[in-house]
């Protein structure tokens, strides 16, 4: 990990601490996290006249009235072209591995940027996740911690998840970049998969095509010689893809993607083993969305052999109970169901 004179970020909705720079392009999009984190959206903002777009998407996708928009003063950021280092949004699960893996093959000195805390509950795993592949692997870690305002502040988060979660850490990460010489990010946001015909606003708004594609068309106007790259394409890379390449470099156990309560993670794992007479090569707790999609990929792809009674009761709840937040994973496995 890397050593540094820690700062905070002090926004209305949450406080960002232990961070290893000068926040400022994370200043202007903590301020649209914080209008977003609401039932209600501002009906005025202030922002960079280039994140126009973006606003007016996030109140469009929300059904809320255009807000009066006064544009900002802001300095643009100018990087200088280095592309041997690339700094990773990793959360510790399986397509951040993937990424990490993938730029280490390619010879990317890979820097690893982790938030904790913006998942309470799967926040611990996954901070543990990371920190053993940093590890493990010898990537450079830079980790952020945060606190989310208390339930009676108007601040407190009205979504399930902030519409812009993943963008206010890419803004963290290029604030990052701009102080350390860097100018190649990447994330493994699922880019040209997910969109408003198959998320669920409240609950993935943050992850669809348009938003990550409007925000980033965005910020590279504001952003001289920033590179932003996607290795993940959902047209042409699966899910089971990802599983099968990371099995083969034995990193199963290295990532931890679980929609699971944290408390109940290790006891649903045992449970779920003893049930199905099976080891399960994932941390996780093998009943959730993401645990029962990425064992059926693993078991399409031959990696694992699962079950048959495990596979039946797992498609069964995902077409039934899990049928709209998994709606990508469904499709993906359509042959299979």
């Amino acid at each position: 990990m890397l050593n540094y004179n820690a700062m905070n970020l002090e926004l209305k909705s949450l406080t960002i601490k232990d961070i290893p720079f000068e926040p400022n392009l994370s200043k202007v999009v903590g301020s649209l996290y914080d209008n977003f984190n609401k039932e209600k959206f501002d009906e005025e903002v202030e922002v960079p006249i280039e994140l126009t777009e973006f606003v007016e998407l996030m109140y469009d996708i929300h059904g809320q009235d255009k807000p009066t928009i006064y544009p900002m003063e802001y300095e643009q950021i100018d990087f200088v072209p280095s592309y041997d280092d690339v700094v990773i949004a990793y959360s510790g699960g399986l397509d951040s591995l993937y990424l990490a893996l993938k730029y280490k093959e390619m010879g990317k000195t890979v820097h690893l940027f982790h938030v904790r805390g913006l998942n309470k509950f799967s926040a611990a795993y996954e901070c543990k996740a990371t920190r053993d592949v940093a590890e493990k692997y010898g990537f450079d870690l830079i980790e952020v911690g945060c606190s989310k305002a208390k339930k009676d502040s108007p601040y407190h988060q009205f979504w399930s998840e902030n519409p812009m979660k993943n963008q206010l850490i890419e803004s963290l990460i290029i604030d990052y970049c701009a102080e350390n010489g860097y100018s190649y990010v990447t994330s493994g946001y699922e880019h040209n998969c997910q969109n408003r015909t198959i998320g669920k606003i409240g609950y993935n708004v943050t992850d669809w095509k348009e938003t990550t594609e409007t925000f980033d068309t965005c910020i590279l106007k504001l952003c001289n010689d920033l590179k932003i790259e996607y290795l993940l394409d959902k047209n042409t890379m699966k899910k089971a893809d990802e599983l099968k390449e990371i099995a083969e470099k034995n990193a199963l156990g290295d990532y931890f993607s679980c929609t699971d309560q944290i408390r109940f993670v290790n006891m649903h794992r045992t449970n779920c083993e003893k049930k199905y007479q099976f080891k399960m090569p994932i941390r996780g707790c093998g009943l959730c969305r993401k645990c029962m999609c990425h064992l059926i990929g693993l078991d399409r792809k031959g990696v694992i052999t699962l079950p048959e009674q495990y596979k039946k009761d797992s498609i069964h709840k995902l077409k039934t109970k899990f049928k709209v937040e998994a709606a990508s994973y469904l499709k993906e496995l359509e042959d299979e169901i």
